[in-house]
């Protein structure tokens, strides 16, 4: 079982995201933001070390493009997507190809 060593929780924020490994063409929706990842709940997680493309679009922020890395995925079956814990993947941010003040503005929020 893999042990949670993060410092700081995530706040839980809900944000739909269009994904994929050329272009963003599949969708989900984030569980938790932070500055340096997030958290997508998908019932079709890809690989750790798949490298993403990912737009986010921020209520009262604006849209952000960044590229990310699975760095973990925990595939559950699509019917106890809503009862299962943590079924999707960890997506470490690498990039932010635009939108980085928007992003920071985000993510300060979330902070206070």
């Amino acid at each position: 079982m893999k042990v949670d060593r993060r410092v700081k929780r995530r706040p839980r924020r809900r944000i739909q995201v269009r994904y994929g490994e050329k272009d963003p063409c599949r969708i989900a929706f984030t569980e938790d933001v932070h500055r340096e990842g997030l958290f997508l709940k998908t019932a079709q997680p890809l690989r750790p070390g798949t490298s993403l493309y990912l737009e986010l679009v921020l209520p009262e922020y604006g849209a952000v493009i960044l590229q990310g890395k699975v760095q973990w995925a925990r595939k559950v079956p699509a019917p106890l997507m809503r009862v299962a814990n943590k079924g999707g993947m960890g997506i470490r941010i690498l990039t932010i190809d635009s939108g980085l003040e928007a992003f920071d503005r985000y993510c300060t929020s979330l902070e206070s």
